[in-house]
């Protein structure tokens, strides 16, 4: 996910991007007015609409887990 410079974690820390759970597209920053860019594990890179459900942003978080992206998140 995009972050801003101040909330970038160097991707060789064993560190993590400190996320507020009730406001995660507040947490994260992007250029766009209504879309972030988020990596995947896949090695994909989609556009992901900031007007997501909570849950549905919590489980982009999580690995793992079984849970199922909705296609209209992306």
């Amino acid at each position: 996910m995009e972050v801003a410079a101040k909330d970038a974690v160097i991707w060789t820390k064993p560190d993590d991007l400190r996320v507020d759970p009730k406001d995660v597209p507040g947490s994260l920053s992007t250029p766009f007015r209504d879309k972030i860019l988020a990596g995947f594990a896949d090695g994909s890179v989609r556009i992901v609409r900031l007007g997501l459900e909570g849950e549905t942003w919590l489980a982009l978080f999580r690995k793992s887990d079984g849970a199922q992206i909705p296609e209209e998140a992306l």
